[in-house]
């Protein structure tokens, strides 16, 4: 049973305003929202077990993707075993029954946008411009068979590799590798998968985690070189447990950075506050973007990204 709510009404609101409705919110590289807002819900949980409000308009749109890069961020904040996400998760479905959490927990915490950006700036501490990447670590959790499926299309639509270069293949001097189980491995294989992604250049290692991966050749042997990583797991954990600076970013520019060997900068005093395009607040979009025009007939070239603009299933 909860014992605290967290309220991300006003958030998801303010992010589907900035999407114009919310299937246009999921036509956009937002996959990095459920690691960093899986590591503030296990911060303002406070040790209890919460109640998550407002993702419900989601439902359909969450996949078990999301909810596993959610949970493991959760898990490396949070001291709950359990968390209930509204209209979500199997516990949560029933309306009546969170109706019924609701009037019983008297502790209500809000989430907001400048919430997760604060959050974003946590996982990706180590920002620096136009940082070299030497690695890029995939897989914590483990890859799931889907999400070889997303990445072999985010890699065939990428538009920075079809206008550069026709094989599509990564960067010589940066390693892409992923964890993943080896019983998934030969299934993904089975769909073709795994060898497009090995012909793009992404290495897998089976039956094992990133946490167990500590020391070079894996790990990059230079301390200063970047390590990038789309998991806030990985993203909390990953410096302590190596020695190296971090990088965090969505899939998608995990796999750009791939190819051209560098994250994309960055900057603090930038337009973009240094955030993602998506997590950019209503408040900046006015005062950064909209360069005098009304809001909502700029906010989609300030929004989306401009490297990939990929549906996601």
């Amino acid at each position: 049973i909860p014992t605290i709510i967290l309220d991300a009404h006003d958030m998801v609101e303010e992010l589907n305003t900035m999407m114009q409705d919310q299937s246009q919110a999921f036509t956009v590289n937002i996959d990095a929202l459920f690691p960093v807002l899986g590591h503030l819900c296990g911060s303002k949980s406070d040790g209890k077990v919460p109640l998550v409000l407002g993702l419900e308009a989601w439902t359909n749109q969450v996949s078990k993707d999301d909810l596993k890069a959610f949970c493991a961020a959760f898990g490396t904040t949070g001291t709950s075993p359990l968390i209930h996400l509204a209209g979500i998760t199997p516990e949560a479905m029933d309306k009546g029954i969170v109706n019924e959490w609701k009037r019983q927990v008297s502790t209500t915490v809000p989430i907001s946008l400048r919430d997760v950006e604060n959050t974003f700036d946590i996982l990706d501490k180590d920002r620096q411009s136009n940082s070299p990447v030497e690695l890029i670590a995939l897989g914590n959790p483990h890859l799931s068979v889907s999400e070889c499926e997303r990445l072999v299309k985010l890699i065939d639509d990428n538009d920075v590799m079809k206008s550069v270069d026709s094989q599509k293949t990564k960067h010589d001097q940066v390693r892409i590798i992923a964890c993943m189980s080896r019983e998934l491995y030969q299934r993904a294989q089975g769909l073709g998968y795994i060898q497009r992604l090995e012909a793009f250049g992404m290495e897998f290692i089976n039956d094992t985690c990133w946490c167990m991966l500590l020391d070079p050749p894996v790990i990059p042997s230079t301390p200063g070189t970047a390590t990038l990583t789309n998991s806030g797991k990985y993203s909390h954990y990953g410096p302590g447990l190596t020695g190296r600076p971090f990088r965090f970013a969505s899939t998608a520019d995990c796999l750009t950075a791939a190819f051209t060997g560098r994250v994309a900068a960055m900057d603090r005093s930038s337009a973009n506050n240094g955030l993602p395009g998506w997590l950019l607040s209503k408040r900046t979009l006015s005062t950064t973007c909209g360069q005098g025009r009304p809001f909502a007939s700029h906010a989609a070239s300030c929004v989306v990204p401009r490297i990939l603009r990929l549906a996601r299933r």
